[in-house]
């Protein structure tokens, strides 16, 4: 189903200014469900309207924080088949006049947000987005979002990029917190992080760990590498130890690791049709960089 945003009582707003304002004020209460967001009302969002098409739509997410996703199977959202008159929902809407929309170019900017941890500067641009104006029977506006397909497909770039000691320190928490779920204490981390190919990353990461009174050292080993045709591969996984009593704790981990080794994930299938990924680089550095061309 087609995804809704409500920007309130009509009439549709005339100006930029004003849709700005609707769409920051739905924004904010569409996050307000979502446990752990943190930052929305800081949102920063400009338009350019002309008609019933936004020539131009950006959204500068600084100070936004980004939790890590539930582990227990929610999604922290509206739920699916919602009232149309909350914020967001997916719920079909009928009985409303409907006027097709273009956004021009959007751009969405953050310097930084805190993606589950780590901060990353983003600097994302689209263009050609469809949408449609919905003024519905009980005098709300709303806004449907349309998805793209191959005969209005959606072009622009992304380009993602964090500190190498955040995305470390990020690795090490986590880590820490999947050890103490197998009784193992982490008391060291140290990861490497290579780039034998423009589009391959490597990592060796060696971990000190303790289990009670005793210590050992593990090692987890992996590889990750786009060809041309946007195909992912991750490649020579392994999880080691030289402590057979740690290696037997660790086996669990090593056995999900190793169903993922020369796993094939297709990058382009997981966009929907209109969005076709024509590029992706990755930098590894002082700074991580990550950018992607859709065309």
């Amino acid at each position: 189903m087609p995804l809704v945003l409500d920007l309130g009582p009509a009439p549709r707003p005339t100006d930029g200014p004003a849709l700005a304002e609707r769409l920051h004020r739905a924004l904010i209460t569409a996050a307000s469900d979502v446990e752990g967001l943190e930052g929305v009302e800081g949102i920063r969002v400009t338009a350019l309207l002309e008609g019933p098409d936004v020539s131009r739509l950006r959204l500068d997410l600084t100070g936004v924080r980004v939790p890590l996703p539930p582990d227990d199977g929610t999604t922290g959202g509206h739920s699916v088949g919602a009232d149309p008159t909350t914020p967001v929902s997916r719920a079909v809407v009928t009985d409303a006049a409907r006027e097709p929309g273009t956004v021009g170019r959007l751009e969405i900017t953050a310097n930084p947000i805190d993606l589950m941890g780590v901060p990353v500067v983003a600097d994302i641009e689209g263009h050609q987005l469809r949408y449609a104006w919905l003024d519905d029977s009980a005098g709300q506006v709303l806004v449907e979002l349309v998805e793209p397909d191959d005969s209005s497909p959606v072009t622009g770039h992304a380009r993602l990029s964090a500190a190498r000691d955040d995305v470390v320190a990020a690795v090490r928490h986590a880590a820490t917190d999947a050890l103490r779920g197998l009784g193992l204490e982490l008391a060291a981390l140290d990861v490497e992080l290579t780039q034998p190919a423009r589009r391959s990353v490597s990592v060796v990461a060696s971990a000190k760990i303790r289990k009670g009174l005793l210590g050992a050292t593990a090692r987890l080993t992996g590889t990750a590498t786009i060809d041309d045709s946007m195909v992912a591969t991750l490649h020579d996984l392994s999880v080691t130890s030289g402590n057979p009593l740690v290696a037997a704790v660790l086996a669990t981990v090593r056995g999900r690791v190793q169903r993922y080794d020369g796993r094939r994930i297709d990058l382009s299938t997981q966009l929907p049709p209109g969005m076709h990924l024509t590029d992706v680089q990755v930098t590894v550095g002082d700074q991580i960089v990550l950018a992607a061309r859709l065309g």
